[in-house]
């Protein structure tokens, strides 16, 4: 079964220009199979139909471009539909970090925000007011449902009912019960789709909402579609309405078609492309940046079998055992050639994988034309995607591997300083912004930091500038 209009590689918009200028993705190969099968539970899903998909694979193969590909093809379809009124797009998501695996119920905040559009610029007042229109517009019980939600994102309660009284050892209950019957209101008004992504890294409340979720019979038109890698197992038994796609590493025949999609119709030697298969081991995003790599430096047209082929591109250290070296080493050869500054990428990374506008601009503290010029460099470099108009918009790494790989390619020494100037302006954005601190781990089981991050008492000290010159 063919998609064209869906394996054809998205559009995304270039960071000074509005969205006059476009950056495209490599076409999506060797996924046929997986994309019918994603359409199939879909149209099951608009029929009345709830479904439970999930999406397993290793970090690499794919499944943020199966999302990416699923949620374009709603999109289509919900905006070719006529309303009186447009409703939100029937998409809800559930982002899992692992900066946010010990938070409870972040996912489900953070979900929350987005769906009623709610500035941490506005009063908390007219934030409450909204949380209590759309509660009210989904037919969910007042009573029960808002103190919850307010509780929830730490917004004022409701006059009319008073302060919360919900004890304690009944919020957690509470919260999961509400934010379960949410999910199911929404799907109730038009079919949804439900997006958990890379449960490997969920927290154990949200977890739990899930669990009751894929327990119960699925009456509503939800197709509740979960990523995450093999090491990861679900705590919950299989059900007839739940399928698994598990994503496997190209073939070289696979991996070939994305090289010359990638290095057009320039040649390509023999043992350059035996060099790409065997060093990228089948693994879609690495395949995607040698290819990539070689077709800009012009590497690929060089008719020498020597194995060491490539290797002056290859310079960068390695760092990290979770992060090949190849894909840092990739990386900074990438930045080299289009100019940029690996200092402001790798401030970039500290803050996480996606950032604002403002909160880069308040981070680097470059002038507007300086910052707008960098993060070109970065959008035509292929390393962050935009996402709406400047200076409203976001900016998101390609992949996490490439924020990770950028992060660890910063000097040891250089990071409790880069913490402190995130930390120091985020702070500075005032309490109502719902910013998220910067990329740091505490190994609680260790009772000590990871070796890769500064302690917590460093960090909290860094903060208040006491170490910052």
């Amino acid at each position: 079964m063919n998609f064209p209009n869906l394996l054809k590689p998205p559009e995304l918009a270039h960071p000074t220009d509005g969205c006059a200028d476009q950056v495209q993705q490599t076409p999506l190969v060797g996924r046929d199979q997986e994309v019918s099968m994603l359409m199939d539970r879909w149209e099951l899903t608009s029929e009345g139909v709830g479904q439970s998909v999930a999406l397993i694979g290793e970090a690499g193969l794919g499944k943020s471009r199966l999302i990416q590909i699923i949620k374009q093809h709603v999109t289509q379809q919900f905006q070719a539909k006529e309303f009186s009124r447009r409703p939100p797009t029937p998409i809800l998501e559930w982002l899992c970090s692992p900066y946010h695996s010990s938070s409870a119920f972040q996912p489900v905040k953070e979900s929350i925000v987005r769906w009623l559009n709610l500035d941490p610029e506005s009063p908390a007042d007219e934030r409450r007011l909204r949380v209590d229109e759309h509660l009210q517009a989904i037919g969910m019980p007042r009573p029960e449902s808002l103190p919850t939600l307010l509780e929830l994102l730490a917004l004022p309660a409701d006059p009319q009912l008073g302060p919360s009284k919900i004890a304690s050892s009944k919020l957690k209950e509470l919260t999961i019960s509400v934010a379960l019957n949410w999910v199911m209101h929404l799907a109730r008004q038009q079919p949804l789709l439900f997006i958990i992504e890379d449960l490997h890294w969920i927290d154990p409340s949200t977890l739990e909402i899930l669990s009751r979720l894929a327990d119960q019979p699925l009456d509503s038109p939800c197709l509740c579609l979960q990523t995450f890698r093999p090491q990861f197992t679900t705590p919950w038994t299989s059900r007839a309405h739940q399928s698994q796609i598990a994503l496997n590493r190209l073939t070289r025949s696979q991996a070939t078609q994305i090289i010359r999609s990638r290095m057009g119709d320039g040649y390509i030697a023999k043992g350059t492309m035996a060099r790409i298969i065997e060093r990228t081991d089948g693994i879609p995003l690495f395949v995607e940046e040698y290819a990539k790599m070689l077709s800009e430096s012009g590497s690929a047209s060089d008719s020498s079998t020597d194995d060491t082929h490539g290797s002056s591109l290859l310079t960068a250290r390695s760092s990290s055992e979770e992060i090949p070296a190849s894909l840092q080493d990739l990386l900074t050869a990438r930045l080299d050639r289009a100019g940029g500054d690996q200092a402001f990428v790798r401030l970039a990374a500290t803050i996480g994988r996606e950032f604002s506008y403002e909160m880069i601009r308040a981070v680097c503290e470059l002038d507007d034309v300086v910052l707008q010029r960098e993060l070109t460099i970065l959008i035509d470099a292929e390393i962050l995607y935009r996402r709406g108009p400047l200076p409203d918009c976001s900016f998101q790494f390609k992949h996490a591997l490439i924020q990770d790989a950028a992060y660890e390619s910063m000097l040891r020494r250089q990071r409790p300083r880069r913490f402190a100037t995130s930390l120091r302006c985020l702070n500075c954005g005032g309490k109502n912004r719902s910013w998220p601190c910067p990329k740091w781990r505490w190994d609680e089981q260790q009772n000590t930091c990871c070796n890769r991050w500064p302690s917590l008492a460093i960090i909290k000290l860094l903060a208040t500038n006491s170490l910052v010159g």
